[in-house]
């Protein structure tokens, strides 16, 4: 893990600084901060950076990123769409929109987990902080890949930063390539599976009644019983039940194995479509 050293805080935007000031000191009172494309341009040495996309924001622990979702909907935002990944926020008359993202963990943690190095910045509370890859690499609108999660995602996201003018070795898409192809694979492991309380949460729900399991640990996929079959139809169901003729129903397993990829492929979606 490298190291987070202080730089100056540039440049600050998205809307009015007051509207900005505000969002700054909710994310700071529930134990978070803002990391990522934000950061990197608030802090970035180009004289005219590229502009961030979104405002990022993580929490150390769930806690304060859903008592972060219930205080930011009282000050004007608004629920745009919520997945087991991150929950979006728009407000009228500023311009980027907010994630509360679901994975938690300290500034060094976060940091230590992004994809490219111009990303491992961190505005925390009125202190910007960054490691020194940060720092050579956006002075130099260089990409370099630290530690991708997802091979589709981190290529969508590499010809981003290239249309905003980012340079990308090839040398970097061969590791990228053999960064995965030597990666274990566990079907019987949900990254996500500690965050699943927040995939249908909605504005007006009551967020926190029951206590978030520990977002460090991941847990194996929990089987669905038949009284957890969520929005599947129940025409899909009854034909997944009847089976081909001639064939064996399917099990009760295999059921739940169907819904399970339909949601998987569900948030890697949204997933892709709120890093572009």
């Amino acid at each position: 893990m490298e190291e987070l050293v202080k730089y100056p805080i540039l440049r600050g935007g998205g809307g009015s600084s007051r509207e900005m000031f505000t969002l700054q000191h909710l994310v700071t009172q529930h134990r978070g901060f803002i990391a990522g494309g934000y950061a990197r341009w608030a802090m970035s040495p180009l004289q005219s950076p590229s502009p961030p996309s979104d405002i990022d924001c993580y929490f150390r622990d769930l806690d304060g990123m859903q008592a972060f979702s219930h205080a930011i909907t009282r000050t004007g935002w608004h629920i745009v769409r919520s997945s087991s990944f991150a929950v979006k926020f728009t407000k009228a008359y500023f311009d980027l929109p907010c994630h509360a993202v679901c994975v938690t963990g300290t500034p060094g943690f976060i940091v230590d987990s992004m994809d490219f190095g111009i990303c491992q910045a961190v505005l925390d509370h009125c202190e910007g902080r960054a490691t020194y890859s940060y720092m050579e690499e956006e002075s130099k609108k260089v990409l370099k890949i630290k530690k991708p999660t997802n091979l589709l995602l981190t290529l969508k996201r590499v010809e981003k930063y290239k249309g905003k003018g980012y340079s990308f070795a090839e040398e970097e898409l061969d590791y990228l390539f053999s960064f995965f192809a030597v990666r274990p694979i566990n079907p019987g492991m949900d990254p996500f599976a500690n965050y699943e309380i927040l995939g249908t949460w909605q504005e007006g729900s009551t967020i926190g009644t029951e206590r978030p399991r520990d977002p460090t640990r991941l847990a194996p996929r929990v089987q669905p019983s038949r009284s957890m079959r969520g929005d599947m139809p129940l025409e899909e169901l009854g034909l997944m039940y009847l089976g081909a003729p001639g064939r064996r129903a399917p099990t009760e397993e295999e059921i739940a194995d169907a819904r399970n990829e339909r949601r998987d492929e569900r948030i890697q979606r949204e997933m892709e479509e709120d890093a572009l």
